[in-house]
């Protein structure tokens, strides 16, 4: 019955979340169609977000973030009437839909700045599709990933600036582990079973080079601020294996006994997270990219 009651609440949650992100939307587009017509002309303001900060009584810098966001979503004109195409018409079509939050759109059309135009259409998709199962910063971060891969020397130097001749190594960890980890041929060192409870040094290292912070989806938290946890309860007969381990954070640690949430080790080895039926009614598996994000394919 409690069970019952959070997912429809939850429910009510998420449909006034989604009437408020529509009307939003909304009013940017119509935003945008004041700044078409002429907003001196119209209202005798000198620009759309100096009309909205009187019209809404919010402060400048507010409606200003709101223009801007409007103007990334929806197709605008030039002064001389030339077409101005949208940043971001597929993220917009979606927030008139009322499927996004401000901070998603914001992190998608800001990605999509620093795109090159070529490529805009395909990384829009690819970011609207993991925006679908996953949170902002973690969007931020597969976001991050399609610019380092479409521009990985960044922005061209400026001819003014000294030309230096200049070596430099890089290195970059992978999340199998670049850096190699030797076994013993039963794998004595992550088999423990139930002969302990603490984890080993060893059974540590490879479970901080399989996680590499708290593995609970959207946690930035580092190895430092990490435990490693019994999935199935050491008190329950679960081993203390690295199959049956996973390294999160007190908060998230805590979170999963309270709130609904359950994780596993997927077949893959990797952790993965099934959220409560209020949160996803299909409970669909989430995992955490942000210590290592998604790769991107051009």
């Amino acid at each position: 019955m409690q069970e019952a009651e959070a997912v429809a609440l939850a429910d009510r949650v998420g449909e006034l979340l989604a009437t408020i992100r529509t009307a939003e939307a909304s009013l940017g587009a119509l935003l945008v169609e004041i700044e078409h017509r002429g907003v001196m002309e119209l209202f005798g303001y000198c620009s759309v977000a100096r009309l909205l900060e009187h019209l809404a009584d919010i402060p400048k810098v507010a409606a200003e973030r709101v223009v801007t966001r409007a103007r990334a979503l929806n197709p605008g004109r030039a002064l001389d009437g030339t077409p101005i195409p949208a940043l971001a018409p597929a993220t917009g079509v979606a927030a008139r839909f009322g499927r996004l939050s401000n901070p998603m759109i914001d992190v998608i059309v800001g990605s999509l700045a620093d795109v090159p135009p070529e490529h805009r259409a395909s990384a829009e998709a690819e970011l609207l599709r993991f925006a679908a199962e996953a949170g902002h910063r973690q969007v931020a971060a597969l976001g991050a990933r399609i610019v380092a891969h479409l521009d990985p020397d960044g922005p061209a130097p400026e001819d003014a600036d000294p030309v230096t001749s200049a070596r430099e190594l890089s290195l970059r960890r992978k999340r199998t582990g670049v850096i190699p980890a030797v076994l013993g041929e039963k794998s004595e060192p992550l088999n423990l079973g139930r002969l302990r409870r603490l984890i080993s040094a060893c059974l540590r290292r490879a479970l901080f080079l399989r996680d590499r912070g708290c593995a609970f989806p959207g946690c930035h938290r580092p190895l430092r601020h990490c435990q490693g946890h019994h999935i199935r309860h050491w008190a329950e007969c679960g081993p203390t294996n690295l199959g049956n381990l996973v390294l999160m954070c007190a908060h998230h640690h805590r979170l999963l006994h309270r709130s609904g949430w359950e994780v596993r080790i997927a077949a893959d080895g990797l952790p993965e997270f099934l959220p409560p039926l209020f949160l996803d009614r299909r409970r669909k598996p989430r995992r955490n990219n942000l210590h290592e994000p998604l790769p991107f394919a051009a």
